[in-house]
């Protein structure tokens, strides 16, 4: 039964265009799509087929057998019976092996000429079948006639659904099968087989119909799939752009914050450094502008590390951390950053533990979620920061975590609280719930990624009216990392760097001389070079270095590249890779150094522990 013409896709216009009925034009092979689509379409068709060649193959592999033993059971068995078997037999091997071809090469698309092949596949299938009734019915008896009347239909049927996504196939091979089994109902010309002979053809007609129904039912769907991807596709690519196009504004505001806070940096340094000029001859004062100037550094620094991991690219410096001890300098600071009419709480729980973590990172964070909690109270409170160990017997799936002991930092307020409704968004980017020009809406979306990004998870609790309470999960550090901590350090001071040679190697030459200073006054005999190239003609050139200190971005070759260059003509070198953030260099680029003395330290590093860490990477080789 065919729908009306409202009921038709949207694609029939095109098909109607080519002057032909739809089943007519999807049987020629005549997809409404592009080529591309269309390609994807006839893969789908081959697919469907493909997909059930073992089992069709099995199947008729078994009835050509329970054919060949009837037929010696009746003694009409015959070489020409044998003979077809082998043919049948040839030709299931045959599309055993295009099966395990398709297979293997797993093609999402086919061509016109597949669709070819397959229909002289389909013709040569309902030929070879053809042959039993044609030889076999007339003039047999009625127990033969019989068995091969069901063989025959059975086989017809079959194949009709078996092929039926390619409709020239499928109508290919029902016609030929059944114009063996008309040759052979017309020889007795009988009204009995004359009757037989009408009831087949409208059984046959039938089939083409469902033939091409279910093939134009078969390609629509395909056809309306294609369509939800286009317009998923297309969905999300705006929403991309809508996201990056909110993303750019709010980074356009933050801007003017971060600009501030630059320009009162280089205010600052610059003007130390101006004093330092005017009065070169006053240690004491040189002494103090040195420290503000290094302070800036530490501001700029401070908004960098921010920055780069709110755009999470930059790498986590970790180390074990006494969350007791944290807990309670942060205690301590906020004491006299917040003072009244707000009173802080410190509270840590017996073994609060250690954590693996970015020390930083960490404490940048309960500063954010304590400034949060200060904000939530303009008429004062309590604020709670505390500390405690717990071990997680079953994974919570709420926040991500898997079994194991965790370390969590608690910040608690008595505030206004969050309202349910905007609770879940709160750490979002660049959403806020304070007034503008109060708030950036990263502290919140920070936090979140640090916790994550060192393993843990961030949980918040919030009451309209009763305040909010945000834990910081984070796992609790191997008793090995705790014992490194607090080993005992190597300390170095001028001198003893003993006369060993380092080579520093950096395209900004301010960067370069400060690093050749820092190492000459701890006692090395350091030399600089401008980039790799002269780096490495320092090295060919017999010149003896006992440690290498390098950036990474330099114009031609890299510092990585550099480090493997210098350890494949001296291995065992110790050396120091510079970089701005991480995600510069490729974690590949680090397996071949598991072996070799190496540490990455990140800028901006003061020059003395730089010299520190050489110094110490050198007492390790």
């Amino acid at each position: 039964m065919h729908p009306s013409r409202s009921q038709e896709p949207a694609v029939a216009p095109h098909l109607s265009s080519k002057r032909r009925p739809r089943w007519l034009a999807i049987a020629l092979d005549q997809i409404p799509a592009d080529e591309e689509e269309a390609g994807l379409i006839r893969g789908s068709q081959v697919d469907a087929i493909v997909r059930l060649t073992p089992l069709v193959m099995a199947a008729s592999c078994l009835n050509a057998v329970i054919l060949l033993a009837f037929f010696d059971a009746m003694g009409v068995l015959r070489l020409e019976h044998w003979i077809w078997a082998m043919a049948f037999f040839a030709l299931a091997l045959g599309h055993m092996r295009a099966w395990r071809i398709r297979r293997r090469a797993g093609k999402p698309t086919a061509s016109r000429r597949t669709i070819r092949r397959l229909v002289w596949n389909g013709a040569a299938l309902g030929a070879v079948w053809a042959f039993i009734p044609a030889a076999s019915f007339a003039g047999a008896p009625t127990p033969i006639q019989l068995f091969v009347t069901c063989v025959t239909a059975g086989m017809m049927a079959a194949g009709a659904f078996v092929l039926a996504p390619v409709p020239l196939a499928a109508m290919a091979y029902v016609l030929l099968l059944a114009a063996g089994s008309e040759f052979a109902l017309l020889q007795p010309a009988s009204p009995v087989y004359l009757a037989m002979t009408g009831l087949l053809v409208s059984y046959v007609a039938v089939l083409i119909g469902n033939i091409n129904w279910g093939a134009a039912l078969f390609i629509d769907s395909r056809l309306a799939e294609a369509q939800v991807r286009r317009e998923v596709a297309a969905r999300e690519e705006a929403q991309a752009q809508g996201a990056h196009t909110e993303r750019m504004t709010a980074i356009g505001e933050l801007a003017g914050g971060i600009a501030h806070d630059i320009n009162n940096i280089l205010q600052v340094v610059s003007g130390s450094a101006a004093r330092i000029e005017r009065r070169p001859e006053n240690s004491h004062e040189v002494a103090r502008q040195a420290r503000r100037i290094h302070d800036a550094v530490e501001r700029g620094s401070a908004i960098s590390r921010r920055l780069l991991a709110f755009a999470r690219r930059d790498s986590l410096r970790a180390e074990a951390i006494d969350a007791a001890a944290l807990i309670a300098e942060v205690g301590e600071l906020l004491a006299h950053a917040i003072g009244p009419p707000i009173t802080i709480h410190v509270r840590i729980a017996d073994g609060a533990g250690w954590v693996f973590a970015d020390r930083n990172q960490l404490e940048t964070v309960l500063l954010n979620l304590a400034t949060n909690g200060r904000d939530a109270m303009p008429d004062g409170g309590d604020l709670t920061i505390s500390a405690s160990s717990a071990e997680l017997q079953h994974a919570q799936e709420r926040l991500g975590l898997p079994p194991g002991r965790y370390v969590h930092f608690t910040v608690a307020d008595t505030g206004t609280g969050v309202e349910p409704t905007i609770l879940g968004r709160i750490v979002e980017p660049f959403f806020t719930t304070k007034p503008k020009g109060h708030g950036t809406g990263l502290g919140l979306s920070m936090a979140k990624g640090f916790a994550e990004q060192s393993g843990g998870a961030l949980a918040i609790v919030s009451e309209v009216g009763r305040g909010t309470t945000v834990t910081v999960w984070l796992p609790e550090a191997e008793p090995g990392v705790r014992e490194s901590a607090t080993a005992p350090r190597l300390a170095w001071s001028n001198g003893d760097g003993a006369g060993r040679r380092v080579m520093i190697v950096d395209d900004d030459p301010l960067i370069r001389e400060g690093l050749i200073t820092s190492f000459q006054d701890m006692g090395f005999v350091a030399v600089g070079a401008e980039d790799g190239r002269c780096a490495l003609a320092h090295l060919d050139g017999d010149a003896q270095i006992d440690g290498l200190v390098t950036d990474f971005s330099m114009p031609g070759m890299n510092g990585l590249e550099l480090i493997h260059a210098i350890h494949a003509r001296k291995p065992g070198l110790p050396a120091i890779l510079l970089t701005g953030h991480v995600s510069e260099v490729s974690a590949g680029g680090f397996d071949r150094l598991r072996a070799e003395p190496f540490a990455l330290l990140y800028k901006p590093m003061a020059p003395a522990k730089v010299v520190e860490r050489l110094a110490s990477v050198m007492g390790r080789s």
